[in-house]
């Protein structure tokens, strides 16, 4: 079997906090030369809600009054 010169792997996170750690540990893998890390695209304000509404980051209220209770109106 023939070895080749350049292989490349992606590897899918769902914790960024783990990047610099994760980087940091392949970088110490003897004949790993270049780690690249792409730009991440920063979510809006709506894209960023609607991702903590489908992962059940939400608030439930039984009442508008609580709600606006909670919020001190």
């Amino acid at each position: 079997m023939e070895a080749t010169s350049n292989i490349q792997f992606l590897i899918d996170i769902d914790d960024i906090s783990l990047l610099k750690d994760i980087k940091k540990a392949f970088s110490m893998v003897k004949g790993v030369r270049k780690i690249r890390i792409p730009e991440l695209k920063k979510l809006t304000e709506y894209e960023q809600s609607v991702k903590e509404a489908r992962e059940g980051k939400v608030n439930r209220y039984a009442t508008p009054e609580e709600f606006f209770n909670k919020m001190g109106i």
